[in-house]
């Protein structure tokens, strides 16, 4: 495959642009739904049960696709059009806002109704996330991958900064309405359809800009000829398993980081209405502070990520510390029951996602050939979205049981605990060494 152009970046400052927004809308109506959910569908303290089963049904429902489908979403992105699998999830996620706006503002909305919504969008993000992931290598060349990782970071935590702000700003509009004489705002009987109408603009958007992006075709590896195959996917990328036990470890990691962080997005709304003591702040402006923290946390992270450019040596080892970091966080916000202390732990385990998601996707990215990346990114996604399914299944069960608190304390220290053991794991940290020896990208490619 020939090197990314000398002119790079503009190429790519687009296409991070337009996901960025797509992550903004999206964030918007998530944060919506959960409001819907918490303050419409279960509003009564002696709810809770109910609450938590609902939330874990919408969030299993949003990550089913993105275990079920991951085989395809990798198989379509190495033979098709990376670019049209773009714009076409992106229009079809405008599509699916728009049905949901309906059925909110004619309060036609149902729990199943809006699961079935959500299985819909988690099958937009993965064919999306595909073809996206495996985009960034042909756009960048690979040593700026790690920067340019943090840069999509830091955007995208950017984005989730303003996504529940905004999102809780758009809701209380026709309550601002009534009290200031707003004659058309006040007559609206919730702005939660005005959050979800952002997104469906976003979408269309992010479709608009992509369209006149090109991004380059990979050429097929030599063995992955043929039509595409979600099953030839999943054999390819197990043979690559085993041949380096490494890859294998590298999986495990981020799986058990997924299966351990995953649940505080369910535990968050959880803990700021049974656990936190809010100082007189509404459920939803609670909720937005707490996220709108972790997410600023998230561009900080990124921006340091983006300077930095990521570990030069020992990439395995400081990928561990940061991700051992996030399970102490998210401990330590499971044992808050003070809103200072929970915005505090928010902030530093948004502060280290950035780093772990760049670090371990540079690896990734500059171990595997550019025509297997689909397949092998769209694996990743696949098992650590059903790490964090798992998790989230498992903490929805037992916070219905238990008190939130303690669930997510035992996620934090289970990941805390796991992360410092693979400081033993002597073939996980000579991983990186892979680019410089027999198996570099060139050798995996051609096996």
């Amino acid at each position: 495959m020939e090197a990314p152009e000398v002119r790079w970046w503009p190429r790519v400052a687009l296409f991070l642009g337009s996901q960025a927004l797509s992550v903004v809308g999206t964030g918007m109506t998530f944060f919506a739904c959960t409001v819907w959910v918490s303050t419409v569908l279960y509003p009564a303290p002696e709810q809770k049960a109910q609450l938590a089963l609902a939330l874990t049904a919408l969030a299993a429902a949003l990550a089913l696709p993105r275990v079920a489908l991951a085989a395809v979403g990798g198989a379509l992105a190495d033979r098709v059009s990376r670019r049209r699998i773009l714009v076409a999830m992106n229009g079809f996620g405008g599509l699916l806002s728009l049905t949901l706006l309906v059925l909110m503002q004619r309060e036609w909305l149902t729990l199943w109704s809006l699961v079935l919504l959500a299985a819909l969008f988690g099958t937009v993000e993965i064919l999306h996330r595909a073809a996206a992931a495996s985009s960034m290598v042909l756009l960048a060349p690979r040593e700026h991958l790690a920067r340019v990782n943090g840069i999509d970071e830091t955007l995208n935590a950017l984005a989730a900064v303003v996504a529940p702000l905004a999102a809780g700003a758009l809701i209380s509009l026709p309550e601002l309405g009534r009290r200031f004489g707003v004659a058309w705002l006040g007559e609206l009987r919730s702005g939660l359809p005005i959050a979800v109408a952002g997104d469906a603009v976003s979408y269309l958007l992010a479709a608009g800009l992509l369209a006149g992006l090109s991004i380059p075709r990979p050429p097929l590896a030599a063995h992955s000829q043929g039509a595409p195959s979600p099953v030839r996917a999943e054999g390819e990328v197990l043979r690559l398993l085993r041949r380096t036990p490494a890859f294998f470890w590298l999986l495990a990691v981020a799986g058990a980081a997924f299966f351990c962080s995953s649940p505080l997005h369910l535990l968050q709304p959880l803990l700021v209405k049974f656990n936190l003591s809010s100082a007189g702040l509404r459920f939803e402006s609670t909720l937005a502070l707490v996220q709108g923290l972790a997410a600023a946390g998230g561009v900080a992270g990124g921006l340091l990520m983006s300077a930095w450019g990521g570990a030069r040596r020992r990439k395995v080892l400081v990928l561990l510390l940061v991700i051992a970091l996030e399970g102490l966080a998210v401990l330590v916000f499971g044992a808050s029951s003070h809103l200072l202390l929970a915005c505090a732990a928010s902030f530093v385990w948004g502060m280290a996602t950035p780093f772990n998601n760049a670090q371990e996707m540079a690896l990734w990215q500059t171990l595997i050939p550019p025509g297997l990346q689909g397949r092998v990114l769209s694996a990743r996604i696949a098992v650590t979205q059903l790490c964090g399914s798992l998790g989230v299944l498992g903490a929805g069960s037992l916070a219905a049981l238990v008190p939130p608190g303690w669930v997510a304390m035992g996620m934090g220290g289970f990941l805390l605990l796991f992360a410092l053991s693979q400081l033993l794991n002597r073939p996980l940290l000579r991983l990186e060494l892979l680019d410089d020896s027999s198996e570099s990208t060139g050798t995996l490619e051609a096996r």
